[in-house]
Parts: C-alpha cells; sequence; structure tokens
C-alpha cells in the first residue's frame, strides 16, 4: 500500500509535528537500506561460519580460536535478525498508519528518536524505563 493511501495526503501527527508523505518516505528509505545492509551482514556471517567449519584444524589453539569466532558470528547474527524483525515491524506499522506511536503508551515517538532509531516502537519515556527495569527485549 502507499504510503499515500495509508496516510492520506496530509501525513500523520507525531509529537506534535506532521509527518509528511516526505518524511515517511526518507524514513522507509533509511528502514530498507538498513534491512538490505542487514542482510548481507548475517549472509555473510552465516557463509563464514559454514565454511569455517569445513576447514580440519588440528592444533587445539585454532579450535578453540575457531569456536570463539563462530560463536561471536552468531551472536551477531542473532542480533541482526532481531532488528530485521523489528525494521519489518515498523515498516507494517507504517502502512497500518500507527508508525511513530509507542508500543507502551500509546503516545508519539520523538522525530530525533525516529530519525536516530527509524524502527524504535518505544516513546524515550517507556525505553528508559524498560531498561531501568532491566527489561531489554523489543527494541534496540
Amino acid at each position: 500500500m502507499p504510503l499515500k493511501q495509508a496516510f492520506g495526503k496530509g501525513g500523520i501527527i507525531v509529537a506534535g509535528r506532521k509527518l509528511s508523505k516526505e518524511i515517511l518516505t526518507r524514513l522507509k528509505k533509511k528502514l530498507l537500506q538498513r534491512k538490505t545492509y542487514l542482510m548481507q551482514e548475517l549472509n555473510s556471517r552465516i557463509s563464514e561460519a559454514s565454511s569455517s567449519s569445513d576447514a580440519q584444524l588440528t592444533d587445539l589453539m585454532d579450535i578453540a580460536s575457531d569456536s570463539f569466532d563462530d560463536e561471536l558470528a552468531m551472536s551477531l547474527a542473532s542480533v541482526e535478525r532481531e532488528e530485521i524483525v523489528e525494521i519489518d515491524e515498523a515498516l507494517v506499522e507504517m502502512k497500518a498508519g500507527k508508525y511513530g506511536l509507542c508500543n507502551v503508551c500509546g503516545r508519539a515517538i520523538g522525530m530525533k528518536r525516529l530519525e536516530m532509531v527509524p524502527f524504535s516502537i518505544l516513546c524515550i519515556v517507556c525505553k528508559t524505563k524498560q531498561e531501568t527495569e532491566g527489561n531489554h527485549g523489543g527494541e534496540e
């Protein structure tokens, strides 16, 4: 669904400001570019991990080092996968006309935050509260 249909001609209001079609298009482009980059990184990590498991290692230090590298690559891949899911959720919210609204309190997420982290699903107040309470799942 085109942004014009999802948001109407005037855009939507976020943090007291109207998100124009141009701003939404720019944020959508940013999300898609980041997703493409993450997909390439993820594919590269998976490829590297599978090729390193094919190597025959004889030295115990090589085996330990290779194992550590594989664990690190898989950990990074997991973070990248989570961010891809968050980007996909933000794109769905754009289509639904809910983009830029906090999933917890329903308040608008600030423009500066959306510019820096366009897949944000929490306003800064709720994100701070989440981090203070030690619940880090769901964003960044």
